[in-house]
């Protein structure tokens, strides 16, 4: 007898004998079957809980399931099969007609049961009554709470209003104390000040009087070289033989005339004015001399007069003394060194002239070699050490003077001892200055501190600038090559695609960081709308007014400056660029690039997706993806908007940079639903279309989301491949592919045993 395979049979449950009996006569049938109740289930067509059930021995099971039970487990001759059968049949028909025990008490207490539950129903009528009559106590109980709550609310909201008033009251009164205050140490700071100029202008006069001396000398110099020039000019006609014509000389000989220039009133503008006038004559002088004496030979090329150069610009050092305090400014490691890269552009021999800038890392400086035109050193040391205006001037545009003072902290936070080095492409002659800025803080002028040497130039004409610091004296973590040079492809990333800039960082070329964007040419449809994928962008917006000689600005057009009488011109402010959608989504990598003169200054801004209003901050993108992943990226040009002086942020303040977000994003939400909430138009903002159409992230062509017919594809691999440079990944036919196959899987199957490529973003 084979026996039965499974779990064993429970305890048979309470019924009448006969109901037993049968239950355990079919359980023996099954048993000696060795068939589980799986497998019978299987056989009779039935679930396992019938069975078991029918086999419990409380009830009694139907012929039919009773007759297919034995004809599945018995044996297969007929038979034996119909005395199986006519046993199944006999008892069956006993235990249909045999009563339980529990059947039989449940027979006997029917009267009494329906006695009880007419009693039931009598109380439970009785209680009704009552509980009607509590609800109706009850709601006019709440009436009246309702009531009472609201005359507490008013009360409330009075109460409120009279604290708001008593709080408004003491803010008054506290500013009010405040302002007296302070103007009790204005007047005393005033009276400071006053006494401070009174000295400046004891001053002034003396440089005055330096001034006439020294320009006195510098006539005497212009007409011994007028004269040296002379007699060039005899030499040459003599030694030429008619290789240089007498017209090409006298051109020469007219750049060096000098003009008597006028003295203006006696403060420290007037000298100052007359000290640089004198010093940019004579560099004039020299430079022309210097052209006409490379036609002649290396032997007259002239040297540059340091006895001059000793009372002229390097004079002044506000910024140097400022050394350690500008050590203590955060700014970044590779913000210092974009500073100076930033500094390198602006000796471009034209704007579209390509420019090789080459940094070197070492364990104690790094160093800067641009091969733009030559810089006069002295000239830039004193320009530098006076980049120290006060931010609050408002002669002078932002976003020129906070060159020289980037230029200054990134050099005090990179190190303490400074090298410039500048070679001509003509004269093949360069001149050296080291500074140690340490010393500059207790030194008369930058000279004292500055080492200046002039000889014959062995490296390739071009600038260099060097920065070392003692051991432990750098504040901050040393630069890293790979890192600085991922953050240098990522910020003049716009540069070294079109602008013709090339950037080396310890012998290894600087790799744009390219935007992830779709075509032009891919669209998603909205009602009736096509909206493209990439948005051109071309905002001409308010001009702005400015001095062209002392760089003050105004709001409104004026014929001169108020401050130095100039001519105010009016400037373009123009944004350009575009907004467009990246290809995959994101977290952290999304926001668009704002770039001022082709540097990044933000990079991945997400403030313009967040409304702002008087009295509520709402953002609105992402926040239909679950993860808040996002995709709108963009590069946005803004050269006209003012800058903090470390260069790593706009002034938000300004009206130009509220006009740039207006233009973009508009003024009210970008959601129609919610700006129809508060009262505001449509929105038809380039960044609201964009918002409208993209806001979704379902795979597909609809959202221009690559996925694999079910989901969306994980592309961690894709991008990295793509910043890695691979070609099958820049544009976007793969990528848009991908998409397409989300939306028609027959067309090209991506499903397969393979689901960590899958996931890789891997379509098959």
């Amino acid at each position: 007898m084979t026996k039965r395979k499974g779990r064993p049979w429970g305890q048979l449950k309470p019924g009448s004998q006969a109901q037993q009996a049968m239950a355990e006569w079919l359980r023996d049938q099954v048993e000696q079957s060795g068939m589980t109740i799986r497998d019978l289930a299987a056989v009779i067509h039935c679930t396992k809980d019938t069975i078991s059930r029918s086999l419990g021995g409380a009830e009694t099971p139907t012929w039919e399931f009773t007759k297919n039970l034995v004809e599945a487990v018995g044996p297969r001759d007929a038979r034996s099969q119909a005395i199986l059968l006519n046993k199944a049949k006999t008892l069956w028909q006993q235990a249909r007609t045999t009563r339980s025990t529990v059947e039989t008490i449940q027979h006997a207490m029917t009267p009494f049961a329906v006695k009880a539950l007419h009693e039931a129903a009598d109380f439970l009528s009785a209680r009704s009554v009552e509980i009607r009559s509590t609800i109706r106590t009850c709601n006019d109980a709440g009436q009246l709470l309702a009531f009472i709550l609201g005359a507490m609310t008013v009360a409330v909201s009075q109460l409120t209003d009279e604290r708001d008033e008593l709080r408004h009251q003491l803010n008054r009164e506290r500013q009010a104390r405040a302002r007296s205050s302070m103007a009790a140490e204005f007047l005393e700071d005033a009276q400071v000040r006053l006494s401070a100029a009174e000295q400046r202008r004891d001053r002034t006069e003396e440089q005055l009087m330096e001034a006439n001396r020294l320009l006195g000398q510098a006539y005497e110099l212009n007409n011994h070289l007028i004269a040296k020039h002379t007699n060039l000019v005899a030499e040459l006609l003599r030694l030429s033989g008619g290789v240089l014509s007498t017209e090409d000389l006298l051109t020469q000989a007219d750049t060096l005339t000098v003009s008597t220039p006028l003295f203006g009133p006696v403060d420290q503008d007037a000298s100052d004015t007359i000290l640089n006038s004198t010093g940019e004559r004579l560099a004039e002088s020299m430079r022309s001399l210097s052209q006409l004496a490379n036609q002649l030979g290396p032997q007259f090329i002239p040297e540059v007069p340091l006895d001059f150069a000793e009372h002229g610009r390097l004079r002044q050092n506000a910024g140097f003394r400022l050394f350690s305090v500008l050590r203590e400014i955060a700014l970044d490691p590779i913000d210092c060194v974009a500073a100076l890269v930033d500094n390198g552009l602006r000796r471009r021999w034209s704007p579209d002239s390509p420019l090789l800038i080459e940094l070197t890392t070492w364990e104690g400086g790094v160093s800067i070699a641009d091969d733009g035109q030559p810089l006069d050193v002295t000239y830039w040391l004193t320009d530098l050490g006076n980049s120290s205006d006060p931010p609050g001037d408002p002669r002078h545009d932002k976003s020129v003077s906070a060159s020289g003072m980037s230029v200054l902290i990134a050099i005090a936070r990179l190190g303490t001892h400074l090298t410039v080095e500048s070679t001509a492409h003509q004269t093949n002659r360069s001149l050296t200055a080291t500074l140690d800025m340490r010393r500059m803080q207790s030194s008369e002028s930058v000279l004292d501190a500055t080492d200046v040497r002039s000889s014959s130039a062995e490296s390739q004409p071009g600038n260099r600038i060097a920065i070392r610091h003692e051991p432990g004296s750098l504040n901050m973590a040393p630069l890293k090559p790979r890192l600085l040079a991922r953050w240098l492809g990522d910020t003049f990333s716009y540069l070294l695609r079109y602008g013709g800039l090339q950037i080396v960082v310890d012998g290894e070329p600087v790799l744009a960081r390219m935007p992830c964007a779709w075509s032009e040419t891919r669209s998603v449809e909205r009602g009736s709308e096509l909206i493209p994928a990439v948005m051109n962008i071309d905002i001409q917006l308010s001009p702005t007014h400015f001095c062209g000689t002392c760089s003050a600005i105004y709001d409104s057009d004026v014929l001169s400056c108020e401050y130095c009488q100039g001519r105010v011109r009016p400037r373009s402010n123009r944004v350009w660029g575009w907004l467009g959608i990246q290809r995959y989504l994101d977290r952290n990598d999304f926001g668009i690039d704002f770039l001022s003169h082709g540097r990044k200054i933000l990079r991945r801004d997400k403030s313009l997706f967040v409304w702002n209003s008087s009295d509520l901050q709402e953002i609105e993108y992402p926040i239909d993806s679950p993860r808040n992943e996002g995709r709108i990226i963009g590069e946005i040009h803004c050269d006209f908007v003012p800058l903090n002086y470390q260069k790593n942020h706009f002034d938000y303040g300004s009206r130009y940079w509220k006009e740039l977000v207006e233009g973009l994003r508009g003024v009210g939400p970008l959601r129609p639903q919610f700006a129809k909430k508060y009262g505001y138009q449509p929105n038809e903002s380039p960044l609201a279309r964009l918002f409208f159409g993209y806001r979704r992230t379902e795979p597909g062509l609809r959202c221009l989301i690559p996925g694999d017919g079910v989901k969306s594809l994980d592309l961690t691999s894709w991008v990295d491949r793509f910043r890695a440079g691979d070609p099958d990944l820049q544009s976007d036919q793969r990528w848009f592919e991908a998409a397409s196959q989300h939306d028609h899987p027959s067309r090209r199957s991506i499903s397969g045993p393979d689901k960590a490529t899958r996931r890789e973003g891997e379509v098959r």
